[in-house]
């Protein structure tokens, strides 16, 4: 609120490495296209790497959802950055 309202200043910052959950499907790829050489891609049946740096964008199906928040490393959870279409806040209260 404060940027918008012109109190805040904006603090740019570089792209880093990252985990991209899905990325053979449209945004995944859109967000491989974007990134780095560093970034980790995570396909179905793989792992999300819990030494990983920076965040962990999931570009998955809902319906994939639960499997891949179950699997992720605990030190990764706080990570997770989903970017699906459609209600997630009852599988994330479950």
């Amino acid at each position: 609120m404060d940027f918008l309202s012109g109190k805040g200043g904006r603090v740019p910052t570089k792209d880093g490495p990252c985990v991209i959950v899905g990325g053979s499907g449209r945004i995944g790829r859109m967000l491989s296209d974007a990134g780095s050489a560093d970034d980790v891609i995570v396909g179905r049946g793989d792992r999300i790497p819990p030494d990983a740096p920076g965040p962990v964008y999931v570009c998955t199906r809902a319906d994939d959802l639960e499997g891949i928040i179950v699997d992720c490393p605990e030190e990764k959870k706080e990570d997770l950055v989903f970017m699906q279409n459609g209600m997630l806040e009852p599988l994330l209260r479950r």
